[in-house]
């Protein structure tokens, strides 16, 4: 047989995509959840016993207390490396309940397949064969577990004999067997598998919940018919080519013979390849061409493989042109077909293939840089061969490793241990390691009986769909089904019978059901798995813009095994057709029992806008951010965050796209009140608003701090902070505090501190405060708070500045210093003064005072005017009061300098003016 196909994905980037899977499977997967009662968890003080160890034939190994899943667990190792085949852990045991399947954790090596044996009361031996779960994939060194459903033994022997488990069960065993069955030192043929939490298990119902959490798709295969290839072996037949298109097909696998194109050394004629590709390109398909088989212009005979030298440069020469011809045509290409089979006469050689891949592989290269290519499809999965020419640089710059699974005779009985064997194989000798591509598997209806009835060509439906979307979920880059057309009309003749279409090209009930599965996969992404119990239940999830779409199927070996699944009431059900299928309902759920005879079923839920978010809060987080968390909203994909500064809106959408439930609003207005609804969004649209929350910003730090110094106080100032309601002030005797709240609730913009001590040095700082909370502080002031007191006397030789005659006179007592001066009573015509400019060091608020001698004839408004920062303002005195006193004026604010100054006029007053001397004293 012949056939490949491929993603365009280069080696080495879908393992780092395996790794980042293993958190997400741990968290995913239950403990199981109809797990009614405990056979060991391998906790006792004398674990691993009541367990033996048994060897088969030419195996070693030893039974242990080792690590588990979770505290302790049982180490089987295991050596094959003699010539056997398989280890176990024993156990008798007799369950005192009915039980329907057997529960266990386990973590495994690439080079061992897990087994569990059952004895039953009749003496009969069932064997189970639990395959690696696909969402596992390649991850190494992970457990993960297994529920193995008694009703789905792989073999059996003694006893009844009749593949029944017959209560109660008597023994168990856990296997580890050899993956190739033969003794074998691939990947060390030595190792060890970990077992813990072993359960009996009642019941193996699974009830799909569609918003269960997701176990991501592999890397790179999220779009299932990007991937999807047919096998033809044609070269101009349109109704086929038809049917390909129309059953949703992306590749073509052909092959591409060296002698059909190459009749004359060094000449090639395309012509009949080139109408091929002329016909896929028409219908937007691609070739996956194979480049196989000998020419007797080199070989000797068309059979023969290159084998020298001269050959092999020949089939290379023949590569490269064949890659140079197609460039540009996306084809990709496939070194020979099945060469560990009967296409490498007289017998399979690896290293002589090695020579032959090598050469092909590094001569497409040439042709076209950008075309993929694969080394040859073995027949089957084949280690030791592949090991062979891989050892032999056989796969050196290879885009991906071929295979052709036709072993794997339920498609996902062994598909992923086989791979995860395959794999870890290649990575020995390739880093990075390069995919494996699936270039050829199909199913025979004549392996079922006569070809041509129904019941074979149904049970041929459901294999072939089940192999795709195996062959989807293990992760494949490229899947290639044997083939489009039945290649004869024997019903007995397994070759015969392979087709999707009758040699009458009519579809065949697998072609229906490929239509069926390529419609589901159609505008949807496979985004991942639902984790299942039972093991034999795989379930994989397609997204569509408007619904989502779950493929179930089962793969048990056993035709008597059957599960239950229950799916909710809203689901559209269909069969591996695509007819409608109408279930039981119990308990508000739909029922239905699925059978491996089955194929896939798809269930599919319509997507609903998401509901609003529920438990919308906000809480403030500085001046300008505001910090919103809700609760998830079921089938949201994201959310958008909308904001207002008036409640009930209209609202500004300022977040969108946002994927986690909480939002960090910032860049907001200090001190303002603001409002905010949530939505969440799906594929579908955007669902209604939350509930309104709503949360004020902090106010800012007070800017514009200013301190002057008082007499034993301090007076400090600032300008008002946006959003404050009041503030809080804080002082020390430290720079950089730390500092004491000495007044809250300050609701001025200056506040004076007294009782302070003078010569001492204070340090303020003042925080805003509204509802939000207190703002950060505001920078520090400094102030030493102190006693100073000014005059300035008339008879002073600086700072005094008289205007007019002013006459001196010592005639009344209470004069300050030797005198004082008037005007000689003149105030009818005025324009005299005497300015008294004292010079300040300490700005601040001054008392100011003022002194004169009083009598009968003195002015009775005599005008004094105090210039201080900022102002001006007069004052009309009674001197014939308050005789030699110091009479206080007013309390002002003084600059340092002489800015400042008192001037005693005598304009329009009423009797003599006395200019005697003034006083400043700090407040």
């Amino acid at each position: 047989m012949a056939s490949p196909c491929h993603n365009k994905e280069r080696k080495g980037v879908r393992l780092k995509g395996y790794i980042a899977l293993f958190s997400w499977y741990i968290i995913v997967m239950s403990i199981l959840a109809h797990a009614d009662m405990l056979i060991d968890n391998f906790e006792s003080s004398n674990a691993p016993v009541p367990w033996t160890f048994f060897a088969g034939t030419g195996a070693s190994g030893s039974l242990t207390l080792g690590s588990g899943y979770s505290g302790h667990g049982a180490h089987l190792a295991y050596n094959f490396t003699g010539g056997g085949t398989y280890v176990s852990a024993h156990l008798n045991w007799t369950n005192t309940s009915s039980l329907s399947a057997i529960g266990f954790w386990v973590r495994t090596a690439p080079n061992t397949v897990v087994n569990l044996l059952v004895v039953d009361s009749s003496g009969q031996t069932l064997t189970y064969v639990p395959s690696r779960p696909m969402e596992v994939g390649m991850i190494t060194n992970i457990w993960y577990q297994h529920v193995v459903p008694l009703d789905s033994a792989y073999s059996w022997s003694g006893g009844m004999n009749d593949g029944v488990v017959h209560l109660p069960v008597t023994q168990l065993a856990i296997r580890a067997t050899n993956p190739t069955g033969a003794a074998t030192t691939l990947l060390g043929g030595t190792g060890a598998i970990d077992i813990d939490e072993v359960w009996a298990v009642t019941s193996t119902e699974f009830d799909l919940d569609p918003s269960a959490a997701l176990i991501a798709a592999p890397p790179g295969n999220s779009n299932l018919l990007a991937q999807l290839g047919v096998s033809i072996h044609f070269i101009t037949d349109n109704t086929a080519l038809n049917a390909v298109q129309a059953a949703g097909f992306n590749w073509v696998r052909k092959d591409l013979v060296w002698a059909n194109v190459e009749t004359n050394q060094g000449v090639y004629n395309w012509s009949n390849y080139d109408m091929l590709m002329t016909s896929l390109r028409s219908r937007s398909l691609k070739a996956l061409f194979i480049l196989d088989y000998g020419n007797q212009l080199y070989t000797g005979n068309n059979n023969n493989p290159p084998t020298n030298s001269t050959q092999i440069t020949a089939f290379g020469n023949f590569a490269q042109a064949a890659a140079s011809h197609y460039a540009g045509t996306g084809s990709r290409y496939e070194i020979w077909n099945e060469p560990n089979g009967g296409y490498w006469p007289p017998a399979p050689n690896a290293s002589q293939y090695a020579a032959l891949a090598m050469e092909g592989i590094r001569r497409v290269h040439a042709g076209d840089s950008n075309a993929l290519v694969t080394t040859a499809g073995t027949s089957h999965f084949a280690p030791v061969f592949d090991q062979g020419y891989l050892a032999a640089g056989g796969g050196t710059n290879a885009d991906g490793i071929g295979v052709h699974p036709y072993e794997i005779i339920w498609p996902s009985l062994n598909l992923t241990d086989s791979l995860f064997f395959l794999s870890s194989v290649i990575a020995q000798y390739l880093n990075p390691a390069p995919p494996v591509w699936d270039t050829e598997w199909g199913f025979s209806s004549a392996s079922y009986g006569r070809g041509t009835n129904s019941f074979a060509r149904n049970r041929q439906a459901a294999q072939v769909a089940d192999e795709l979307l195996a062959a989807c979920g293990a992760g494949f880059p490229m899947y290639v089904y044997y083939d489009i057309q039945d290649d004869g009309t024997d019903p007995t003749n397994i070759l015969d019978n392979y087709g999707l279409l009758t040699t009458g090209y009519s579809d065949k009930p697998a072609m229906t059901a490929v239509k069926a599965l390529t419609a589901v996969a159609r505008n949807r992404t496979f985004s991942g798995f639902i984790h299942t119990a039972p093991t034999t239940l795989t379930v994989m999830r397609f997204d569509g813009t408007n619904d989502q779409v779950f493929a179930l199927w089962s793969f048990a070996p056993n035709t008597n095994s059957q599960v239950t699944v229950t799916v909710p009431t809203n689901a559209t059900v269909k069969d591996m057709f695509g007819n409608p299928l109408t279930l039981s309902t119990s308990s508000n759920r739909l029922s239905m029992t699925l059978k491996e005879t089955n194929g896939p079923v798809y269930f599919s839920f319509q997507l609903l806008t998401p509901a609003a978010p529920a438990n919308l809060s906000a809480a403030t987080a500085s001046s300008s951010q505001i910090n919103l968390s809700w609760s998830a909203s079921t089938g949201a994909n994201s959310y958008n965050v909308k904001r207002s500064t008036i409640s009930g809106g209209p609202y500004t959408t300022v977040g969108t796209g946002v994927a986690a439930t909480n939002y960090m609003d910032t860049g907001l207005g200090s001190g303002t009140t603001y409002y905010y609804v949530v939505t969440a969004v799906n594929t579908v649209g955007e669902g209604v608003s939350s509930g309104q929350a709503t949360s004020i910003t902090e106010a800012v730090a007070p800017t514009g701090m200013a301190a002057l110094a008082g007499n034993s106080r301090a007076i400090i100032s600032w300008s008002a902070s946006a959003g404050a309601v009041n503030y809080n002030i804080k002082r020390a005797t430290v720079s950089g505090g730390p500092y004491s709240t000495i007044a809250t609730g300050i609701s001025t913009l200056a506040y004076t501190n007294s009782a302070l001590a003078n010569g001492t040095t204070y340090y303020y700082v003042l925080s805003a405060v509204n509802s939000a909370g207190e703002s950060a502080n505001s920078t520090e002031v400094a102030v030493m708070p102190q006693s100073v007191s000014l005059i300035k006397d008339n008879a002073d030789a600086s700072g005094i500045s008289i205007i007019g005659t002013w006459t001196s006179s010592a005639s009344i007592s209470g004069y300050y210093g030797t005198n004082y001066i008037n005007d000689g009573n003149t105030g009818s015509t005025g324009g005299k003064s005497v300015k008294f400019t004292p010079m300040v060091s300490v700005p601040g608020y001054y008392n100011v005072y003022a002194r004169w001698t009083a009598d009968g004839n003195r002015a009775t408004n005599a005008p004094i005017d105090v210039n201080y920062a900022g102002g001006a303002q007069t004052f009309h005195i009674n001197q014939q009061a308050n005789s030699g006193t110091w009479v206080l004026i007013g309390t002002f604010l003084f600059n340092s300098g002489s800015a400042g100054n008192i001037t005693v006029r005598n304009d329009s007053a009423s009797g003599y003016v006395i200019a005697d001397a003034v006083e400043l004293i700090l407040y």
